[in-house]
């Protein structure tokens, strides 16, 4: 899992083809909007977002694109 700035107040979080299967056991599941998708994902931003608390605080936008066998991109801002 790698966590990077591309802007101001704008964060990825990049996981590779293995992270996705680890996590979420399908790309199916990671696509559902199911409440176990939704914990997982909220772990995940918990986990990668820590030492972006203040720039981050409130609502957040979350969106997720994910390509089979290709990992998936989870973009976070400010709602």
């Amino acid at each position: 899992m790698t966590v990077y700035k591309v802007g101001r107040k704008k964060l990825k979080i990049t996981l590779t083809d293995s992270e996705v299967i680890s996590f979420f056991g399908t790309y199916r599941r990671l696509t559902s909007v199911s409440g176990e998708a939704r914990l997982t994902v909220g772990l995940i931003l918990k986990q990668s977002l820590s030492e972006y608390d203040t720039e981050l605080d409130g609502n957040l936008l979350v969106e997720i694109r994910a390509k089979e066998n290709a990992g998936c991109v989870i973009t976070v801002s400010p709602a």
